[in-house]
């Protein structure tokens, strides 16, 4: 349906700065232990160094997760397979203290004295969730239609959070972070710390 900048507000742009934190410091962490919540056939989240984009492989590595924790979806691509599977997020240990760009994407079938990386990535999960659904009723309003018309088609979403890390690149000229392609899902709200770069339409 969608792309949508996210330029953040006040109540969020310190929550943001949080996340582009944590985030830094876990891809600065050894390959080893970013390995160890690497994403794989059985669960398809987590972290990531390989990503191919109409089969080129992209200068980043990322991290996703799940928005609502657990979710079931359909163990296979096959229309008559009715099995199911769970999927629970991949959570790295480090960094341990609180403290880039970020892609939340609405799918179709849409302690410590400091904070573990785990609790600063759901909270920033729950606000982009709450501004997802409303950038969903104002599209429904502009329509025509009732605010909450097209809310019961996103039950049991499949919404994540995806942190794309681009590191310098010794030949830039010859490598893109990602190639142009066309993301999943109904709505894509992308966040970019500030380096920028981002290009989208």
């Amino acid at each position: 349906m969608g792309i949508f900048p996210n330029n953040q507000s006040w109540s969020t742009f310190g929550l943001q700065r949080k996340v582009e934190k944590v985030a830094r410091e876990f891809f600065e962490l050894p390959s080893e232990e970013k390995w160890k919540v690497k994403r794989d056939e059985a669960n398809p989240f987590g972290y990531y160094d390989s990503e191919l984009t109409k089969n080129v492989r992209d200068w980043k590595e990322l991290f996703d997760f799940l928005v609502e924790d657990r979710t079931v979806i359909p163990a296979s691509r096959e229309p008559d397979d009715k099995e199911l599977m769970t999927i629970t997020n991949q959570w790295p240990l480090y960094p341990p203290e609180l403290s880039l760009m970020f892609v939340l994407a609405l799918g179709l079938a849409l302690k410590t004295i400091a904070f573990l990386p785990r609790e600063v990535f759901q909270e920033y999960a729950k606000e982009m969730k709450k501004l997802t659904f409303k950038l969903l009723e104002l599209i429904t309003l502009s329509l025509g239609l009732p605010e909450n018309r097209l809310s019961g088609y996103f039950n049991g979403q499949t919404s994540f959070v995806r942190i794309n890390y681009y590191p310098p690149c010794p030949f830039p000229h010859l490598a893109l972070g990602a190639t142009r392609h066309k993301d999943t899902g109904v709505l894509t709200i992308l966040a970019q710390d500030e380096v920028g770069g981002l290009q989208a339409k």
